[in-house]
Parts: C-alpha cells; structure tokens; sequence
C-alpha cells in the first residue's frame, strides 16, 4: 500500500497465530516463511500472533540518490467487530541512505481465552507522522470446539479438476501451450455449522511434474441463490519446464480434504474428477500421482474410444519422474542431441540463450554469455583432458585427473549448463562412458524417512555411473547446529564413495552459494581434501549488460524485436531490478521469467485487444509491454502514483 505524503511503501502483511513450543515462537523466522493466508484454527494453546512487515523506502525508485528514512509507525490490532483495539505498539523504522528496505516483526498476545472465535479482526499500520494508513489486513479465527468436528468435515468436494484458457468445462486431460494459464477448480459444499457470516478460505496447492509448488488461498465463491454451491479456483502457469501429470490438493486450515491430477501436456479427455478420483494421496510423490492417473483414467474410461493409450501414458509418466523431454509424433522434435541422455530430478533455467522454451544445450561455453573465470578455467580442463587423450592414443601413460568439482555461484548463473557441458566433453574424451547427468538435492537424497539417506544416496550414485552427479544447494546436507540432521549421513556415504579408487566411472558436482559452500567444505575436509582449488569454479553474478545481452539474444532467437524505445525501456527495468536484487536474484532465470510471465504475456494481451495479425505486430516489443518498476511511472503513460 502506497501514500502520498510518506516515503514509506508496506508491502502486504503477514500473519500467524502460535502456540509457546512453536518455531515462530522461539525464533525471527525470514519473511518469505510467513505466506498470505488470513484465516487461522484457533487452538487451545495459542498464546499470540506475529505480524510481519517489510518497509520500503520508494524513493529508491526514483531516478534520484535514495535519502535515508527514520520514522515511527503504529501497528494496532483491531476487533473489528467490537470497535476495540485490542493492543497497539510503536515502532522505529530506519532505512539508511542507499538501503532499499526494513523488515520488522511484531507480536502480540493473543491467547485462546480472549479471542472472539466469530469476529473478524484487523491489522492497522499507520505513519505517526503523516497519520496515513500504510497497510492493514483483516483476519479469521475459526474454533474446531464451536462447530463440532475437525476441519476435515466442513466442506464436501464434489468435483474437481482443470479448466484451460477459454474452455468451460472441466478437463482430466489437454495438452496445453506454452505460456497458458489454465485453472485449477474444485466444487464444494459447505457442511459446517453454524455457518460463519465468512466461510474458512481454502488454499489450493498443485505439486509440478519438475519438482516446483504453487499455491493460493482462496475465499470459496458461490455459485447458486441458495448459498448451497460454491467453488474455489487458482490459475496456474504452464510453460514447456512443467508441463505434465500433476497434482492439486485441496486443505481447509492446513488439513487436506481432497486432491486430483490431470495432465496438461498429453491429449484432450473433458470431464471432472468424482468420488474416489478426489481423495488425497497418503503421500504425494512423483510415482504415487502418476499411478493415480493411470488407475483413474482405466477405471473411467474403459469404454471411450478415445482412452489414452498405454504408449501415452507410458510417454507421460517418463516425462513425469524423469524430466524427459520425449517429442511427440506429431510434433517437432526438442532434443537436438539424442545420444546424450540427461536425468533430471529437479529441472532449472539455468541455460541463458537455450533456457526457456526450447530447453536445449548451447553448444559451447563460447556461446553463454559472462562467465569469464569459469570459461577460462574450463578451456584449462579441456586441454589437460584432450593431453591425456592423445598421450594414451600413443601407448603413454596418463596423468591422473581428479574428476570431481565445486560449482560456486547464485541462482541462474549457468551451474546445470556448464555441468552437461562437462559431462559431453569428458564422454566424447573418454574419461566418462555415458556423460548424462543426473540432478538431486538435499529432500531427494533424505527421501520421505529418515534411515533410508544411505540407500538413496547410493542409488543416486548408481544412477549417475558413468556420468556427473550433480547435487544442488549442496550446503544444505549440512547442518552444523543439529548433530541429528540426517544430512550427515549422505555425506558421509559420498566421502566413501569417492575414496574408492575402484570406482571412477562418475563425477561429483558439489553446487551452490559461495560463502555457505566454502563453510560446508571447511567443515567437511574429505571434501577439500578430494576436490582441489583448480576443480573450485566460480560463477559470478552477471552485470546490468550481460542480463540486457541475454534478453536481447532471447529475443532474437525466439524472433521477438526491441524497438529502441522497448530495449531503453528493458534496460531501465532490469537497472532497478538489478541493484535491488538480494542473494536470491536469479541472475538469467530472472531475465527469463521476466520475460515468458511478464513481457511476453504483456505484448499478446496488447496485439489480441488491437487484433493484429502481421508478422511485425506479433514479433515487434513496444515499450508499453515492459512493465516498470514499481514506484516509476511506465514509459508513455502518466505516473499515476507508487503501488505497492
């Protein structure tokens, strides 16, 4: 929320109620732990609420030098039912000169005993000094005591299901297009009672065949006179990453109540989930929704003439646990190099002019934009790998290479690219046999049970002989302030593994952000004593013009043109975006994005409204389709004010 007379701009409040042995209790959880829901299970033990705040200093936004901030602010918590404050402190925020934010928790109690269990409460944060309203959220409490059974009970799903862009119906299966934003439904009856004047909002949760989340809260929507029918809904981005079988549960305040899949890549079977088809999964895995979808599909459709078939399913089910970019018959083919097969558990836009789309390698490193260090230590490799090559096609002996690496750098900053790379060089020189790469992280190395670290990790270096085990965010095995974490166990069985000189057939790919990545190999010495400095690369952050650089070869690859008032516009986004970024800056991921969710959807919404259909209208990017920062007024339009 945005005001005139103040330098401050609140993002969107973040709520939730604890109990005193709860994590929020004990400690400064990040902001990006809260999520966005308002409506909270009263439970006998609740002891307050936290309320998280991140202050923004709009002036950062302006073409000026950020003056530094310091005022006092209100935060109340509100009966809005009563009219009564319930309590009220003051806060200092500061922002120094050059800073763009603050970040404040506030707490207050809010025990079990003084809550109104039917009223709706607010959260008001006010400038003292303007006296303007920067943010304010309402909230629920909803007690399990009062209506008389668990939250499981108050709403019965009675269908469920997907409904592409421009379609009315339900759909179990359509293949979708790239960059589509179909919708997930469910239709649902309210059984609680007494009925609320505000029924519990619902959050929608659809797990991704390449391992990513999204989710919603949603407040239900009635559908008929009689209050009886309701539905809630989330749209959900479809683009060529995730595209497959997938997963949507539906929870009631944290409790799941229903779930279904449907495929967003292969046929066109209308229709919605019933019955059993939308009972939850005891477990969501990659494997247990692809089974579903299977028994489900040969249950219902037994007697249609246009069942998917076995080779369909057996299609989709790869690309679902593997990643696996299959082409259909009928369309045209997507892997360029079919003899390199690439496992990947856990898909990235980590390529840069390839990434997006078209997912496909580049075919040098010369071809990637940036990376100086990494491509001159790589050229250094390289030459040592083609030395030894030619040295045993003429009956010498060898040096012996040590194989095994650190890739140290931020999101999007090409680790996976680099790593296939690696992985097709040292197979065409013979050092490795396959040359595939297989990707974990930490969650798949653990697996769902503890106890089972040693055996997974195994598998996966079973599944990586004779090619590259790549293991992301690889600081994360590693807890220091938890003896118990099982992540030690996964370590402990690399370190044997890569003692045994029997076993060279593989490589290991350690990946992730520098600092927290040099504390895992300092801790660790079997690492640093396997790995040596020449095998530690180092991708730097890319500067202003080389995420510019990536667009622009986006573009003109996928036959998109900048006029010059679009590409001045472009620039002026990604300066801001870039010195606000943080550690989690995607780096070309995030041009990518910018890009397929927010440019490219821009400039289809402007041609479809002017029905244009040339060739020039459909490739040529006006300005107008580069959404600005916030807080800078858009190129051609008048400013309007900051939002938040």
């Amino acid at each position: 929320m945005t005001t005139k007379n103040t330098p401050l701009t609140l993002s969107p409040l973040k709520l939730t109620t604890y109990s005193p042995d709860d994590e929020v209790a004990k400690s400064f959880m990040e902001f990006d732990r809260f999520d966005s829901r308002h409506h909270f299970s009263a439970g006998l033990t609740q002891s307050g609420i936290a309320i998280m705040m991140r202050f923004v200093n709009k002036r950062a936004f302006s073409d000026e030098p950020a003056k530094g901030i310091r005022r006092m602010v209100t935060v109340k918590l509100v009966d809005a039912c009563a009219y009564l404050t319930v309590a009220t402190t003051r806060i200092r925020i500061t922002i120094p000169t050059g800073a763009k934010d603050d970040f404040h928790r506030v707490d207050f109690p809010f025990a079990y005993s003084n809550i109104c269990k039917d009223h709706t409460y607010k959260v008001i944060v006010t400038d003292d000094n303007s006296k303007e309203i920067l943010g304010e959220t309402s909230f629920n409490i909803y007690d399990e005591l009062l209506y008389g059974e668990d939250t499981s009970r108050w709403y019965v799903v009675d269908a469920g299901g997907m409904r592409p862009e421009n379609e009315n119906g339900y759909y179990k299966s359509y293949n979708v297009g790239t960059l589509s934003y179909p919708k997930v439904r469910f239709d649902i009856l309210p059984k609680i009672s007494p009925v609320p004047d505000i029924l519990p909002e619902l959050e929608i949760r659809v797990y991704f065949p390449d391992g990513t989340i999204d989710n919603s809260f949603c407040n239900p929507i009635c559908d008929d006179f009689d209050m009886n029918e309701y539905h809630v809904e989330m749209p959900i981005l479809v683009n060529d990453s995730n595209k497959g079988i997938c997963y949507a549960e539906l929870l009631c305040l944290d409790y799941p109540i229903a779930g279904c899949v449907f495929n967003t890549k292969s046929g066109y079977h209308s229709g919605a989930w019933f019955g059993k088809n939308l009972e939850c999964l005891d477990q969501y895995t990659l494997e247990a929704a692809s089974e579903r979808f299977r028994a489900a599909f040969s249950e219902n459709n037994e007697n249609e003439e246009d069942d998917i078939t076995d080779e369909e399913f057996e299609k989709a089910l790869s690309e679902f646990v593997f990643g696996e970019l299959i082409p259909s018959d009928d369309s045209d083919t997507i892997d360029d190099n079919p003899d390199t097969d690439f496992v990947n558990d856990k898909p990235e836009l980590e390529t840069q002019l390839d990434a997006g789309l078209n997912q496909r390698t580049p075919l040098s490193l010369d071809d990637l934009t940036g990376l100086s260090k990494v491509k001159e230590k790589f050229s250094t490799f390289e030459k040592i790998v083609s030395f030894n090559k030619m040295r045993v096609e003429n009956n010498l002996p060898a040096l012996s290479l040590p194989l095994h690496a650190v890739f140290l750098g931020s999101t999007g900053t090409g680790k996976t690219t680099v790593a296939k790379m690696m992985g097709e060089m040292l197979a065409k020189a013979g050092i490795l046999s396959k040359g595939h790469v297989v990707i974990k992280e930490r969650a798949t190395l653990l697996g769902p049970n503890y106890s089972m670290e040693e055996k997974n990790t195994l598998e996966a270096i079973e599944e990586a002989k004779g090619g590259i085990l790549f293991i992301d965010e690889a600081y994360q095995l590693y807890q220091p302030n938890d003896p118990k974490d099982p992540g030690k166990f996964v370590i402990e069985t690399l370190l044997t593994a890569l003692a045994d000189e029997s076993n060279r057939d593989w490589m290991l790919i350690l990946a992730g952000y520098p600092d927290v990545m040099r504390k895992l190999l300092e801790m660790n010495p079997g690492f640093k004593s396997r790995i040596p400095e020449s095998n530690i690369y180092v991708f730097d952050d890319f500067t202003e013009s080389q995420l510019l650089e990536i667009a622009e070869r986006y573009f003109a690859r996928e036959k998109y043109s900048l006029t010059e008032e679009a590409r001045i516009a472009l620039s002026r986004r990604l300066h801001s975006d870039y010195i606000s970024r943080d550690k989690t800056f995607g780096n070309a991921r995030y041009v990518i994005n910018l890009i397929q969710t927010e440019i490219i959807p821009a400039m289809a919404l402007r041609v479809v409204a002017n029905t244009s259909n040339d060739p020039r209208s459909l490739s040529e990017i006006q300005p107008c389709d580069i959404p600005q920062p916030k807080g800078l007024p858009h190129p051609h339009r008048s400013p309007i004010g900051f939002r938040a």
